[in-house]
């Protein structure tokens, strides 16, 4: 009987949906104006962040997005907003995440973009 039941679990476990989760920072200047970064890999600008990676959470995926990309260790505040997005690219659907990333003194100073 147990081996039904653990059979069972295991089924329904295997069943759940598995969602790709991304995070990313909304940091703003004293004007009110949001950094945005241009990933040498896609056309759109976006704010900083990337992919959570197996075992992190999204705030330290966030932290480790923003040295990654902007060479700064920036603490991430509350989250600010959990969303929904669907498939792109074919890569199946997903969980967005984005934290407060403050408010600086001169973000647009950042903005850099990785070498092509």
């Amino acid at each position: 009987m147990l081996a039904l039941v653990v059979e069972a679990s295991k089924t329904w476990v295997e069943g759940l949906a598995r969602k790709a989760m991304a995070s990313g920072a909304l940091i703003r200047d004293a004007a009110g104006r949001v950094l945005l970064v241009e990933p040498a890999y896609k056309a759109t600008w976006e704010i900083p962040g990337g992919m959570v990676e197996v075992g992190e959470s999204a705030a330290v995926a966030c932290e480790r997005e923003l040295l990654e990309e902007l060479g700064l260790p920036l603490p991430v505040g509350r989250l600010l907003v959990l969303d929904w997005a669907s498939s792109v690219s074919g890569r199946g659907d997903g969980v967005r995440f984005v934290y407060d990333g403050g408010q600086r003194e001169s973000p647009l100073v950042w903005c850099r973009s990785a070498p092509s």
